[in-house]
């Protein structure tokens, strides 16, 4: 289901920048920065914060409609971690959960140029805005004995058992939202820096929202990996109560997660004119001023 969404969502991109107008100005472009998680683990919770950073990078192919209009598909790598254990506060401590994911991301948007600024005859600046549609894969993971342990199938959370609710899927939809201000030149080429966000919905991003369960009930579910790793607070594998009670909050589901990242993009434009029954390439030069 994961491969055929994502090819399904490429396919359509393809497609749409490469349809047949009277003009085309494409842009393909690689992306590269670093990552950031808002979510239950964060040393505060649903804040930015240094300890979360991680890399970030991608291509992406955008056609230009207009002066103000553009549409855009992206295909993104992403690296997403926190600890408790590099928070503040000893409760986290105590609860001492931690979770890394990689992301696997592809999406389409609109993007928006409310204005440029030229700079001599043929370059300009200009800032824009997107919002778009976006299909991601993640799979939490913690590291246990030296060795990566997939969180999502422990349902750590009871996910499965009357009263818990299904297991959470590891492929879903998302809505990135961007802001960017990129430098044109003539050449061709342009630069640019874009922060971007996507609203998801789901807060297991990091396998955390609701309530603890007794470990007991796990340990006998799911086995004894899926109580340890649920409640990683002291002296607590294979007992009746959690470190904070049974039924006590674990997370916070009123706050669904999400994730970022702020990168640098490089592309090269290739505008192209209609000629006859073709195109024509507009010839390559040096940037002028």
């Amino acid at each position: 289901m994961k491969k055929t969404i994502l090819l399904s969502l490429l396919c359509f991109t393809i497609a749409f920048i490469n349809s047949d107008l009277q003009a085309q100005n494409i842009e393909y472009g690689a992306k590269g920065g670093t990552s950031f998680y808002f979510g239950d683990l964060a040393p505060a919770s649903h804040v930015f914060s240094i300890g979360t950073l991680g890399p970030s990078g991608g291509f992406y192919l955008k056609r230009q409609f207009n002066e103000f209009f553009s549409v855009r598909g992206d295909f993104t790598y992403l690296f997403l971690h926190a600890d408790d254990a590099n928070g503040s506060e000893a409760w986290r401590a105590t609860r001492n959960l931690d979770f890394a994911t990689h992301v696997f991301e592809g999406s389409v948007s609109m993007e928006f140029i409310p204005f440029e600024i030229r700079l001599g005859q043929r370059n300009n600046i200009h800032p824009y805005l997107g919002i778009g549609l976006g299909v991601y894969n993640f799979n939490p993971y913690t590291i246990y004995n030296g060795s990566e342990v997939s969180l999502q199938p422990l349902n750590t959370e009871g996910q499965g058992l009357e009263g818990y609710g299904n297991p959470y899927a590891l492929t879903q939809i998302n809505i990135p939202m961007r802001a960017g201000l990129q430098l044109s030149l003539s050449s061709g080429l342009t630069i640019g820096l874009e922060f971007s966000y996507r609203n998801l919905f789901t807060d297991y991003l990091d396998d955390v929202s609701g309530s603890y369960v007794p470990n007991t009930l796990l340990s006998e579910s799911y086995g004894p990996l899926s109580a340890l790793l649920s409640d990683k607070s002291p002296n607590m594998i294979n007992s009746t109560d959690t470190g904070f009670g049974v039924n006590n909050m674990r997370g916070a589901p009123e706050t669904e997660d999400g994730y970022g990242d702020l990168v640098l993009t490089v592309g090269y434009t290739i505008s192209r004119r209609k000629v006859g029954s073709g195109f024509a390439r507009n010839k390559v030069s040096c940037p002028t001023f």
